[in-house]
C-alpha cells in the first residue's frame, strides 16, 4: 500500500506551479514595453504591428509545442527519470529568455528589436513548455490515490491563483519601483524557488514500475488524442478562455 502525500509535499507540488511566473510579466506588459503608448517615459522599440506578429507567433510555437514535448518526455528514459532533465532544462531556457527579453538590443525604434523579441519570445515559450508540461505530468505519477490526487491538484489551483494576483497586483507595483528588468528577475527568483522544490523533493518511480508507450508513435498518439470526444470538449473552451484572458491582460496596461 503507497504511503499517502503529506500535507507539505502537496504544498510544495502546489508551489512548483510558480515556475512559469514570468509568463505573467511578458503576456501583460511586453507589447506595451516594446511599442508604449505616446507622452510616457518609455521609449517606443519596435513597429506596433510587427509585435503583434511577434506575440502571436510565440503563442502558436508554445500550442504546437506542447503534444511534441509531452510526447518527447513521456517516452524519455533517463538516469535522472523522465521528467527532472525536461523541467530543470527547459526552466534554466525560460528564466534566460524572461530576464534578457528586456533588454533590446537597439536603444530606439528598430525592426531589429523585434527580430530579438521574436527569437526570445520562441526560446522562452519552447522553455516554458519544457518546463511545465512534465510538472504537470508528474501529479498521476506521483500520486496513486483519488484522494491524493485531489490533494495535490488543490494546492496546484491555489498557486495558480496565487500567480494571478502577483502577476496582476503585485507586479505593476514592482515595474514602477525597479522596472521591467529588476522586475523580471525577482519573478525569476521565485520562479527558481519553486523549481528546485520540484527537483529535489519528489522523486519519479523506478524505471520497471513506468508504462512507457514506445511502441506508439507520435502520430498515433496525436490522432487518438485529438479523436477524443470528452479531449475536444475541454480543449475547445478551454483555447477559448486563454485566448479571450491573454487579450484582456495586454489591454489592461
Amino acid at each position: 500500500m503507497s504511503q499517502k502525500i503529506s500535507i507539505l509535499k502537496a504544498l510544495l507540488y502546489g508551489y512548483g506551479s510558480l515556475m512559469g511566473l514570468g509568463s505573467s510579466l511578458i503576456v501583460s506588459w511586453l507589447l506595451y514595453y516594446y511599442c508604449p503608448p505616446s507622452g510616457g517615459s518609455l521609449l517606443v522599440l519596435a513597429p506596433i504591428a510587427f509585435m503583434g506578429i511577434v506575440i502571436l507567433f510565440g503563442r502558436v510555437v508554445d500550442a504546437v509545442s506542447d503534444p511534441l514535448i509531452g510526447y518527447w518526455s513521456d517516452i524519455s528514459v533517463t538516469r535522472w527519470g523522465r521528467r527532472r532533465p525536461f523541467i530543470i532544462w527547459g526552466f534554466v531556457l525560460m528564466a534566460l529568455n524572461q530576464v534578457f527579453i528586456w533588454r533590446p538590443i537597439v536603444q530606439g525604434y528598430s525592426l531589429w528589436n523585434a527580430i530579438y523579441a521574436i527569437l526570445l519570445l520562441v526560446l522562452f515559450w519552447l522553455g516554458f513548455t519544457a518546463a511545465i508540461a512534465p510538472y504537470l505530468a508528474l501529479l498521476p505519477e506521483i500520486a496513486t490515490s483519488v484522494e491524493d490526487r485531489v490533494k495535490l491538484a488543490t494546492y496546484q489551483a491555489f498557486f495558480n491563483q496565487v500567480s494571478l494576483v502577483i502577476g496582476g497586483s503585485v507586479v505593476p507595483i514592482l515595474l514602477t519601483l525597479v522596472g521591467f528588468f529588476n522586475t523580471a528577475l525577482i519573478l525569476t527568483a521565485i520562479a527558481t524557488t519553486s523549481m528546485l522544490g520540484i527537483v529535489l523533493i519528489f522523486k519519479e518511480k523506478p524505471l520497471e514500475e513506468i508504462k512507457i508507450a514506445k511502441g506508439m508513435g507520435l502520430w498515433k498518439a496525436l490522432k487518438i488524442t485529438y479523436t477524443n470526444r470528452i479531449f475536444l470538449v475541454y480543449l475547445i473552451p478551454t483555447a477559448i478562455l486563454v485566448l479571450s484572458t491573454t487579450m484582456i491582460q495586454m489591454v489592461i496596461p
